[in-house]
């Protein structure tokens, strides 16, 4: 997939800059870490790695997909068809979750899962080629997340409760 043209900061997830209050957290929580301990938009840019992106139907039955994706400009892209529920959940407002993994213990298990807004996107043909102009583009914008890895099986998480203290930045 060709990356969307970028258009300058201002469009990096939108005019959703806003500062999110953080999440009540448990006292044994890591919310204190400053860093994710592995290099986050490297993972998600390693070719042939799947997003699970889930969300609710209207009729608040749960949604779970597969997808291929992009990251960029702070936000994950995907293309999907344009009657797929995924992409309608998105439109309606519906909140839309991410996970993105590497599960090969006990050397590697390394996670990224956000929780965020979706919106459809205009079609750009830069973006969505010829052979998929029944698809949409959309987009997560990650306002809450959480970046693990566990060598070992030692569980090493850093989250972030609003975009400005993400990986991403």
């Amino acid at each position: 997939m060709v990356p969307p043209s970028a258009t300058g900061a201002a469009e990096v997830c939108g005019d959703r800059r806003r500062r999110r209050e953080p999440e009540s957290v448990l006292p044994n929580s890591l919310i204190a870490v400053t860093a994710a301990s592995f290099d986050v938009v490297a993972f998600l840019n390693e070719v042939r790695r799947p997003a699970q992106v889930a969300s609710v139907s209207k009729s608040r039955q749960p949604l779970l997909g597969s997808l291929w994706f992009l990251f960029e400009r702070r936000r994950f892209w995907f293309s999907s068809a344009k009657a797929a529920v995924l992409p309608s959940a998105a439109q309606r407002g519906a909140p839309v979750a991410v996970i993105i993994d590497d599960f090969d213990p006990p050397t590697s298990i390394r996670q990224v899962r956000v929780r965020g807004r979706g919106q459809i996107e205009p079609h750009d043909p830069a973006v969505v080629s010829r052979i998929y102009d029944d698809w949409v583009l959309w987009s997560v914008c990650p306002d809450t997340g959480l970046a693990l890895t566990a060598p070992d099986f030692l569980e090493d998480p850093y989250r972030w409760a609003d975009l400005g203290h993400s990986p991403f930045v």
